[in-house]
């Protein structure tokens, strides 16, 4: 499974690493069926999340296609649907009071594949 690694423009050193959930299937899925150390979770040409069945809060944040975030949520319960017509992608984590992406950072997305090796960045064409 393909990993994502998330660098804040203009922030040396500030990184996070996402799983890459692509499919249909895992978007769904998401964080769900998850406890609260689950690793951060993207998902790729998604624009709409929900949180039905969670268990704990997560943290939410809506990338445009150029790696603009566009908006954030913190601390989303249970029982909500979240969009952004504009998003390309979404992150997700467990709910942590750790910095996390705000409206207008930009981000650079690097996908790094089972051999250690990073792709092309998705903010400079679309997802592979």
């Amino acid at each position: 499974m393909a990993e994502l690694l998330m660098r804040v423009k203009g922030s040396a050193g500030s990184a996070m690493a996402f799983r890459r959930l692509s499919g249909p299937l895992e978007r769904l899925r998401g964080l769900l069926f998850t406890k609260r150390d689950a690793a951060p979770v993207a998902l790729m040409r998604c624009a709409s999340v929900h949180t039905f069945g969670m268990a704990y809060p997560i943290d939410i944040a809506f990338v445009g296609q150029g790696g603009v975030v566009l908006e954030t949520r913190t601390a989303v319960g249970p029982g909500k649907v979240l969009s952004n017509g504009r998003a390309a992608m979404v992150c997700e984590r467990p709910h942590t009071e750790a910095p996390w992406l705000y409206p207008g950072q930009r981000v650079e997305v690097k996908t790094i594949e089972g051999s250690g090796r990073c792709s092309r960045s998705c903010n400079e064409s679309k997802e592979t």
